[in-house]
This record gives structure tokens, sequence and C-alpha cells, in this order.
């Protein structure tokens, strides 16, 4: 699994005309993405952080 490259969708697929959904599942869903995907972003950035400066260290520790 790949958190920065990943994509999930959503059908809602309706059954004689009425959605098999609940009304604001959609809209939840939506809101939980985008507070996920906020949290993996600074994660995201602290590691990458800690990783360039983990290798500069590394880097002049072989000096």
């Amino acid at each position: 699994m790949h958190p920065f490259i990943e994509s999930r969708r959503i059908v809602d697929i309706a059954y004689d005309g009425k959605s098999l959904l609940p009304g604001d599942y959609l809209g939840k869903q939506l809101g939980k993405e985008r507070e996920r995907s906020k949290r993996l972003m600074l994660l995201g950035f602290v590691a990458f952080f800690f990783g360039g400066i983990y290798a500069e260290w590394v880097k002049r520790k072989e000096k």
C-alpha cells in the first residue's frame, strides 16, 4: 500500500430509484478523507524532514 498514492471511490447504486446508502454517508466519508489526508501529509513531512537530517548526519559522520 502506498499511503500517498491512494485513491478510493464510493459508488452509490440506486435500487428502485432509492439510494442504498444513508443520506449523509457520502458527505461524512469525504470529511473523513480530508482529515485523513491532512494527517498523512503531516506525517510524511515529518518523516522526510527527520530522514533528511539523519542522512546529513550519517554523511558528515563518515568524513
